[in-house]
C-alpha cells in the first residue's frame, strides 16, 4: 500500500463511509454526491492498490485492510486538524469524546468537565456514560478519544494509567438487622440477599472478584444497570447493596443509608485508558493532565 498517492480528500471520504456505516450518510456529512463519494472511494483503492472494503448484497463491510488503514487515517486527519489550528496556540479549541462508566461518568466527570469548560469555552465535548465492558467496546473501535473505568482492564490493545483511589462498600437501611451491628462478620453476609450492578460492570466485577473465596455462594436478588435504582431499593429494607462510596455519599450523610461495619475494604484505583494506536492531539494530551491534577 502507498499512501503517497493518496489525498486528504480521499482520507475524509473513506473515514466518513466508516464511521457512518454506508455511501449515502457519509454524503450527507460530507456535503457531496453520493457518485463523489463512491468515486473517491474507488480512487483511493485504486492509488492504495488493495480493497478496503468487501462488497456483500451491496452492503460495504470493512476488510483486514480497511481496518489499518482507518487507524492511520484517523490519526493523519488529527495530525491535520492540529495544523490548521498551529496560529492560535495559546486558545484550545476542538471536539473531545469521552467515555466513562456509571460511577465516574454520573458522580466524577461532570465537575471535571465543568471545570476544564470553564477554562476552556472553545472545547467541545461529548460523554458517554455506560458500564465498563461497554465502554471498552467503544474504546477499542475508536468511538470515543479516552475512557475512564472502574472495572479491570484486560485488553492489550490499551495503555492506562493509575487515576482517583475509590472504595467499595456494602450498606443497607438504617434499620437493617445488621446495621447498628459492629464487626460484621463474613458468615454473618452468606445468607443475605444482595442487590448489585449487572453483570459487566466495573464495580461488581470487582466486588465479586474480592468476595469469591470469601463467600461460598451469594444469593443475588436483584441485578440493576442504575446506581441510582439500587439506592432507592437497598433504602427500602431490602436486603445489602454495593457500591462506590462516592456514589452513596449523600444518602449516608443524610442517614438514609448505612455502612456496614466489615471487618476488610475494598479499594480500588479509576483508570484513565488509551487505545494504544490513538493518535494524542494537544487538546486530549490538555485534557488527561489536567484530569490528572483533578480533585473530587
Amino acid at each position: 500500500m502507498n499512501f503517497m498517492d493518496v489525498t486528504f480528500r480521499h482520507l475524509e471520504i473513506f473515514v466518513a463511509i466508516v464511521k457512518n456505516g454506508n455511501i449515502k450518510r457519509a454524503s450527507k456529512e460530507l456535503f457531496l454526491s453520493q457518485s463523489a463519494i463512491s468515486m473517491g472511494l474507488s480512487d483511493m483503492e485504486a492509488r492504495l492498490g488493495v480493497k478496503l472494503f468487501d462488497r456483500v448484497n451491496k452492503k460495504l463491510i470493512l476488510n483486514k485492510y480497511g481496518e489499518q488503514v482507518f487507524v492511520t487515517a484517523q490519526n493523519i486527519l488529527k495530525k491535520i486538524e492540529e495544523l490548521s489550528k498551529i496560529s492560535n496556540q495559546e486558545t484550545l479549541s476542538g471536539n473531545l469524546k469521552l467515555g466513562a462508566t456509571q460511577t465516574i461518568g454520573n458522580y466524577v466527570i461532570p465537575y471535571l468537565i465543568g471545570d476544564f469548560k470553564s477554562k476552556n469555552p472553545n472545547v467541545d465535548i461529548m460523554l458517554f456514560v455506560e458500564n465498563t465492558e461497554q465502554i471498552m467496546n467503544k474504546l477499542l473501535n475508536f468511538q470515543v478519544d479516552v475512557a475512564f473505568v472502574e472495572g479491570i482492564v484486560l485488553s492489550n490493545e490499551v495503555d492506562s494509567i493509575p487515576w482517583i483511589e475509590d472504595e467499595i462498600i456494602v450498606f443497607s437501611s438504617p434499620n437493617y438487622h445488621l446495621a447498628e451491628k459492629s464487626n460484621v462478620t463474613i458468615d454473618e453476609l452468606e445468607n443475605e440477599k444482595w442487590v448489585l450492578r449487572e453483570k459487566g460492570s466495573g464495580t461488581r466485577d470487582i466486588f465479586e472478584r474480592y468476595m469469591y473465596d470469601k463467600i461460598t455462594k451469594m444469593n443475588i436478588y436483584l441485578e440493576i444497570g442504575h446506581t441510582e435504582a439500587i439506592k432507592k431499593i437497598v433504602e427500602s429494607g431490602i436486603g445489602l447493596g454495593s457500591l462506590s462510596k462516592l456514589t452513596v455519599k449523600r444518602e449516608l450523610d443524610a442517614g438514609l443509608l448505612k455502612k456496614i461495619d466489615l471487618p476488610f475494604q475494598i479499594k480500588r484505583n479509576f483508570k484513565i485508558v488509551f487505545h494504544k494506536k490513538k493518535y494524542k492531539t494537544r487538546l486530549l494530551n490538555e485534557f488527561v493532565s489536567f484530569s490528572q491534577s483533578f480533585k473530587i
